[in-house]
């Protein structure tokens, strides 16, 4: 009898003791409130700018056949409106570009034209960090780079935008004079153990190297080894003192790795971003952002961060990352959405070397301290993004929806406590989450794109109204594809409506996070972390009506799609190949006791062990209605 078929019939035999498990599904299928909160969810597919013929457009049909049109307008510009030019030159140009920006907002629109050459951006800060160049309070204006780069003296955001309306960066490249990740190797000397760094300018200039991040890296291949190392020191990092004979010495887990070893060094932690979006809250949010042809080049956070704005940012055939051939050179996300509206457009754009998720389409979630008496909530944290008129969705910890309300009042307690005053008494004294209707990062397409070489996730979509179509994931350190919302890292409101479609996935990495059996194309609800690592999937559906088909998935550390907390999943006509199927009894039983309740997956985990389900899991416990058709 083979491994599998010990399994399956271990397993008739564990299933048929259980009663536990039998009645799950059935319950998942009558919750009315997921039902509801989807309905919420999703009512409003098309995009205020829907109508605007001239606005870069995608238009899909949803899985339930309504139009979805993701829209966003480009700059129109008045008659007569300026047209300035700044040529490159030695020296700090800061002072002559803020001059002509503040002319193109007097004027009320415009163009501000850069000749092809280096333009150098000293910093104003007297603490190291950067001060950017701010594109703030503008309407129809376009800045047109003509592949000129604009080089930032010193980390920190290079281009921030705020409040802006019908904005165009175009044909731009923006880096960083110092590079924030370095390749360093790890060499050995009797007890001592050396970081070795390049003499890169500023790499080396002090006695003291502070560090956030290491990992194993293959600079043959440009790639992060699936088995290799990832040592994470945090918001405060690992401090190195120099050696005499060169580098620093090594300290703690850093000074574990072998002789010889080739790492991937991070000096800073979530500095910056290339370009920024960040709204002042007290005048209206930005809409109509287009990012086309540029290159954020180096960053020591983010590439590309929306971090709070209104609807409509279109990021267009541009490249995050360095030059082919270059060592990584984006110390986090490639493009992370924190706060947005909708009609998010990313195409035929390259992410390259990036140390944390390629593409994030977050949406936050916030947390409830207390449910005082009298229509309140008492919050967890100070952030201002809930605001009189705003409409919220209130859930329990377990991320069931409660119900919603509007909020009346913001206000500050004595105590430093932000209470939220709504219009209606809250659903329960179990609200523990919330969500801002407003900023649910809806109505969003990833089309066209590719993302290589990288130490990532590819994509996360954590919202409604979805097409991720013809991307190409390659030699990626984790798993290309995550349709999800955890309340672990306090964001997203679910993949529902939502379309995988034609993406071609190879040579991606696993993920070992106990609570799930990961797939390149992982469709999941995180409620939080347990203990020891554990994840808790959530208790209810987390995401519904999705549409996976016509992926071709090959070369994969985990098996090939999963789903878990879902309703409403089809999966149709995906290619899947050379994936990793977890043959031996041993790894079968590491999965059964990674999954918990081994009882009532037992059978759906032999099948997947043996390679019946053809590197497909489905969690017996958590989903409702996933229909497979090979068509």
């Amino acid at each position: 009898m083979s491994i599998g078929e010990t399994f399956k019939a271990a397993a008739g035999v564990f299933f048929a003791l259980s009663a536990t498990g039998c009645g799950l599904p059935e319950a998942l299928a009558q919750d009315s409130a997921a039902e509801e909160w989807t309905r919420v969810l999703t009512a409003q597919p098309r995009s205020p700018a829907a109508g605007d013929t001239a606005a870069e457009r995608q238009v899909w049909q949803r899985p339930d056949g309504r139009e979805v049109v993701v829209a966003v307008r480009q700059p129109h510009p008045p008659a007569g409106a300026p047209r300035i030019t700044i040529g490159a030159g030695p020296g700090d140009r800061r002072a002559d570009i803020e001059r002509a920006i503040g002319q193109l907002r007097d004027a009320g629109g415009g163009t501000l034209s850069f000749e092809p050459g280096l333009y150098r951006i000293g910093s104003t800060a007297g603490d190291g960090q950067g001060a950017p160049l701010v594109l703030a309070n503008l309407s129809d204006v376009t800045l047109d780079g003509n592949g000129a780069t604009l080089e930032f003296e010193a980390w920190g955001d290079g281009l921030r935008i705020a409040n802006v309306r019908r904005l165009a960066v175009r044909g731009v490249t923006v880096r960083h004079r110092r590079l924030p990740i370095l390749l360093g190797r790890i060499e050995r000397s009797g007890d001592v153990t050396r970081l070795i760094m390049p003499g890169t300018p500023g790499s080396e200039s002090a006695d003291n190297l502070i560090i956030h991040q290491a990992t194993v890296y293959d600079p043959a291949s440009s790639t992060y080894p699936a088995d290799g190392q990832r040592l994470l020191f945090g918001t405060g990092g690992l401090a190195l003192r120099r050696h005499p004979a060169g580098g620093y010495v090594a300290s703690g887990t850093l000074a574990s790795l072998p002789d010889d070893t080739s790492v991937m060094v991070k000096l800073t932690y979530y500095l910056g971003a290339g370009i920024r979006i960040s709204d002042r809250l007290s005048q209206p949010l930005s809409e109509d952002v287009t990012i086309e042809d540029v290159t954020v080049a180096t960053s020591s956070g983010t590439g590309i961060a929306a971090s709070n704005m209104g609807r409509g940012l279109a990021i267009l055939d541009s490249h995050i990352g360095p030059a082919p051939g270059e060592p990584p050179s984006i110390g986090y996300d490639g493009i992370h959405v924190t706060s947005a509206a909708g009609d998010i457009l990313i195409r035929n754009t390259t992410i390259t070397g990036t140390g944390d998720d390629a593409i994030n389409l977050a949406g936050r979630i916030e947390r409830v301290a207390a449910v005082p008496p009298s229509r309140r909530l008492a919050m967890e944290q100070a952030d201002g993004r809930l605001r009189a008129g705003h409409r919220i969705a209130m859930f329990d910890a377990g991320m069931r929806f409660l119900g919603h309300g509007a909020v009346v009042a913001v206000a500050v307690d004595q105590d430093g406590t932000r209470v939220v005053q709504l219009d209606r008494a809250p659903a329960s004294d179990a609200v523990a989450l919330v969500r801002n209707m407003e900023l649910l990062v809806d109505r969003y397409a990833v089309i066209g794109n590719r993302i290589s070489s990288c130490e990532c996730h590819g994509v996360l979509a954590q919202g409604p109204n979805g097409l991720i179509a013809d991307n190409a994931f390659l030699d990626l350190r984790y798993n290309a594809m995550r349709l999800l919302s955890s309340a672990a890292w306090l964001e997203g409101a679910g993949a529902h409506q939502v379309i995988v479609r034609g993406n071609s996935i190879a040579r991606t990495g696993g993920e070992w996070k106990r609570g799930l059996l990961w797939g390149a194309i992982s469709i999941y609800g995180e409620a939080g972390a347990g203990a020891g690592g554990h994840m808790l999937t959530a208790e209810s559906i987390v995401n519904a009506d999705i549409l996976v088909e016509g992926n071709r998935i090959a070369g994969v550390e985990d098996g090939c799609i999963a789903v878990a907390n879902s309703a409403r999943v089809t999966l149709r006509a995906n290619e899947c190949s050379d994936y990793w199927r977890r043959w031996t009894a041993t790894e079968t039983l590491k999965d059964w006791a990674r999954i918990g309740h081994p009882i009532e997956r037992a059978r759906a985990l032999a099948a997947y062990a043996s390679g019946e389900t053809e590197g497909i899991w489905i969690d017996p416990l958590t989903t409702v209605d996933v229909r497979q058709d090979p068509r």
